[in-house]
């Protein structure tokens, strides 16, 4: 399968841009995607086209075992693009404007501020620290509206 270079999906090229901070590959048994758990920050390369750019993840989070909420920031180099709340475990979609973004390859991150460890809820032995899960991200060049 072809990928383009401004897009991740799990399960095809994650293994070649997540960086630090992911958990291991799994499956959502509801509905078949493939995703990856994040830690307390977790890390990725996309290559940006430049100009107004807009970052767009497919996102999900175990609000269940988190206190009913997952909040979050993506940074780059340390400036918040953007944050997140989610508060259901269904896969949603969030955008974030990159205005100015610059040309070529970059290094992201999320930024979980509410983590969790599953044993706390679950007391199974999972002593990991999650932040929310993901399925894809991509970066799309943002097209000035005409007046």
């Amino acid at each position: 399968m072809l990928v383009a270079d401004n897009t991740i999906i799990v399960g095809i090229n994650d293994h070649l841009l997540f960086r630090e901070g992911w958990h291991e590959r799994t499956r959502d048994e509801r509905c078949g995607v493939l995703y990856r758990p994040t830690e307390k920050e977790a890390t990725f390369q996309m290559l940006l086209p430049g100009g107004d750019v807009e970052i767009v993840a497919l996102l999900s989070a175990c609000v269940s075992l988190s206190c009913g909420e997952i909040r979050g920031s993506l940074l780059y180099e340390g400036k918040n693009l953007g944050d997140f709340h989610l508060t259901t475990e269904n896969w949603v979609i969030r955008r974030f404007p990159f205005p100015h973004a610059p040309s070529g390859w970059v290094k992201l991150a999320l930024a979980i501020h509410n983590p969790f460890v599953p044993n706390d809820m679950l007391e199974n032995g999972d002593f990991r620290l999650m932040g929310l899960s993901v399925a894809s991200l991509r970066a799309d060049r943002v097209i000035p509206q005409e007046s």
